[in-house]
């Protein structure tokens, strides 16, 4: 949509319900430039007699994910039809230039239901892309949605485990010590760890390479303390292309990690705020910083790719250390 003159007068062409409709604003460029911003402002198009009506929600859902189909996989596109199924049934009979507030209506219902700000993101963003495809293919004249923004989830509070906490952990965690130790000892994300297969891990040379490694997150290869090492040595191993660590039925961990993890937190009596499995990744660098490594090895085994990644999120200093930075202050 723009504006053009014909003759002495501006126009601006709009598509509603496939077809297109030339309207008259003014013979003043300025005074038509406002009426043709007011319109794509407040999406209110019934004052301007261009009103899409009886527009097919259901047909704009069929055009739309067959137009992106290609791009996804079957249980993808399965999920992306069952979330657009339920925004078409509660916007249907509603006027396009009021399918704006009906769908902030429908967005704040779900969000009192306790739906994350993740998945409401995906419901927003993908319920605008289908009314922005419909514009594209002119079966509506404007998008109703299009500057709508996405819900501000609440920021997680996380914090690095703190020695004390480290030993109870261990203490307490019996045969998982060893995933624990690796965490402590690497910063491997979860889902690096749970993939680790043998293949993987060279002892003599003392090193652990990241088979499928993240575009963007460094280098694949890390360098094994001695204290892992050491505890690596006494697993039994396997096969090279077996797993590291598996569950007692010698399956490789997935989301059930996260259970185990929970459970051995509980039971050493840690304060599980802030604490999640992550939280061992993030301990990995809080100590190098508490040890006075350099930000960029931190970056580096972290595999970052911005130090200020590194320095923002992970170095914390544990309560001890903040002690010893101003016990010798003295002004008198």
């Amino acid at each position: 949509m723009s504006l053009r003159k014909i003759g002495n007068s501006w126009f601006a062409d709009f598509y509603t319900n496939g077809k297109r409709v030339r309207k008259k604003l003014s013979s003043n460029k300025a005074t038509a430039q406002k009426i043709y911003d007011t319109i794509i402002r407040d999406r209110d198009l019934s004052k301007f007699g261009l009103c899409d009506k009886g527009y097919d929600l259901k047909k704009m859902q069929q055009q739309f994910l067959s137009e992106i189909s290609i791009r996804l996989s079957n249980k993808t596109l399965s999920y992306y039809n069952v979330i657009l199924d339920e925004v078409t049934e509660h916007l249907a009979c509603t006027p396009l230039h009021e399918a704006r507030n009906t769908f902030s209506d429908y967005i704040n219902r779900k969000q009192e239901l306790g739906l994350s700000a993740r998945t409401l993101k995906l419901i927003i963003e993908l319920t605008k892309r289908m009314f922005h495809h419909a514009v594209e293919t002119n079966v509506i004249s404007v998008n109703p949605l299009s500057g709508i923004k996405n819900p501000q989830g609440t920021k997680k509070i996380r914090r690095a485990l703190e020695p004390g906490e480290i030993k109870s952990l261990l203490k307490n965690s019996g045969r998982y010590k060893i995933i624990w130790l690796t965490f402590l000892n690497t910063g491997l994300r979860r889902s690096e760890l749970v993939e680790l297969k043998w293949k993987d891990i060279d002892l003599k040379k003392g090193t652990l390479t990241i088979e499928k490694e993240r575009p963007g997150k460094g280098v694949g290869v890390i360098p094994l303390s001695g204290e892992i090492k050491k505890e690596l040595a006494l697993m039994k191993v396997g096969d090279r292309e077996s797993y590291v660590f598996t569950t007692k039925n010698g399956t490789p961990y997935r989301n059930n990690l996260l259970r185990v993890f929970r459970s051995c937190v509980k039971k050493a009596g840690i304060n599980q705020d802030g604490i999640s499995i992550h939280s061992l990744r993030y301990t990995f660098a809080t100590t190098l910083a508490s040890k006075n490594k350099h930000p960029r090895y931190i970056q580096a085994l972290m595999r970052h790719k911005h130090i200020s990644t590194s320095m923002d999120i992970y170095t914390d200093v544990y309560k001890e250390d903040l002690i010893n930075v101003v016990k010798d202050l003295k002004f008198t």
